[in-house]
């Protein structure tokens, strides 16, 4: 597919529901809308962008590369089916997306123009579909939570575990570089994760290690069911699966 160079800022000229509206999933509406079911039964329709006007990015990420930077400042190179859930519970299905990490910035395909969403859309999560050997693996990414360092409210996290007591992991993406005396330095993207814990009860987000004392101490009212369930499952939270199972079982005892 060839992909055009610029990127484009998908702009939503109104994109708010008449009071009448319910949120519910979406069915095919036409080109470039979104149909959701009003509370009499009419359909309405809720207009992503009726004319997909649309502008140049003027600073930022070119489809696929930053320059000469290497590296890719996102978290698959390759377009990848998914859908969007905006403010309101208002759902977009089954559009072709990508995650820009270095800028957290979620791309839209249509008709292969790589669209952007415009930062005042109030997206509150998104998911990707893999489909890989025969699995259709879905990463949820989620924002909306409290800030901690650096990242504020509208920061995207993959949710590992969901429920009360949430494992979050949040992907970095920064620009290094190293020294060439023959030539100009060289640049390259660095990716890091930080790991983080979030007790929807408190409404409180906490960094942690990914180790048994760091985890105890972002949620010490749960220390001695955490070591229960370690020591009942021979846990040793080598794996993203154990610590999964580490968070279903805590959920299940804490309810």
């Amino acid at each position: 597919m060839c992909m055009k160079r610029t990127t484009l800022v998908l702009i939503f000229l109104a994109f708010y529901l008449s009071s009448i509206c319910q949120p519910v999933s979406p069915i095919p509406g036409g080109a470039g809308k979104i149909v959701f079911t009003a509370a009499g039964g009419t359909a309405t329709n809720f207009i992503v962008d009726p004319d997909w006007r649309v502008t140049t990015l003027q600073a930022g990420a070119v489809w696929g590369q930053y320059g000469n930077i290497q590296g890719t400042a996102f978290y698959k190179d390759e377009w990848h089916k998914g859908y969007i859930i905006l403010k309101g519970n208002r759902i977009i299905k089954d559009i072709s997306l990508s995650y820009n990490i270095y800028e957290n910035q979620i791309y839209y395909l249509k008709d292969s123009q790589a669209l952007v969403l415009d930062a005042s859309i109030p997206v509150e999560e998104f998911g990707i579909y893999d489909h890989k050997e025969d699995t259709n693996q879905l990463t949820v990414f989620r924002c909306a939570y409290p800030s901690v360092g650096r990242n504020n409210e509208k920061t995207f996290y993959q949710v590992i575990a969901n429920d009360r007591i949430q494992l979050l992991r949040h992907y970095g993406k920064s620009i290094i570089e190293s020294v060439n005396l023959a030539s100009a330095p060289d640049k390259s993207f660095f990716d890091s994760e930080t790991w983080f814990v979030y007790n929807a009860s408190e409404n409180k987000i906490t960094q942690i290690k990914k180790n048994k004392n760091s985890l105890e101490d972002a949620i010490p009212q749960y220390s001695n069911i955490i070591q229960s369930i370690i020591q009942e499952r021979n846990l040793k939270l080598k794996t993203e699966n154990e610590w999964a199972s580490l968070f279903d079982e805590l959920n299940t005892r804490v309810k």
